[in-house]
């Protein structure tokens, strides 16, 4: 198994330390969903307190309810970033991409995927494409 670098992204309020912690357990959740991560998968998988990314949530609900946990696993998602080794040098690059998955049967149901998923599953990469070109 190859090593993934996770690094934490610009803004984040964790350190690198505890992206690539982060990073390679959302990667683990989102494996055993399909290759496909939502907010709310990620909030689920922390609850448990000896999950590795609880520690990153409110959990307090007079201080925090649903509603916020999924703003905050929607944050985390957006700020854990991976290293790409190449010939050409290294990039560092967001680790989950959000889409919208167009499905007739779930509605259009929004997650998260990564950069190898978008190129491995041309589906993903249509809608990437035309989210970029509006």
């Amino acid at each position: 198994m190859e090593k993934r670098i996770f690094k934490a992204g610009k803004g984040s309020t964790f350190n690198d330390e505890r992206a690539q912690i982060y990073g390679e357990y959302l990667w683990k959740i989102r494996e055993e969903n399909g290759d496909f991560l939502t907010p709310e998968m990620v909030v689920e998988k922390a609850k448990g307190k000896i999950s590795p990314i609880h520690e990153f949530f409110e959990w307090d609900n007079s201080t925090a309810a649903e509603k916020y946990r999924i703003w905050q696993a929607r944050y985390l998602l957006g700020r854990i970033e991976i290293i790409i080794k190449s010939d050409e040098g290294d990039d560092q690059v967001r680790a989950f991409l959000n889409i919208s998955v167009k499905s007739a049967d779930d509605g259009g149901e929004r997650g998260y995927v990564t950069l190898t998923d978008v190129q491995e599953n041309s589906d993903y990469l249509e809608i990437v494409l035309e989210n970029a070109l509006g």
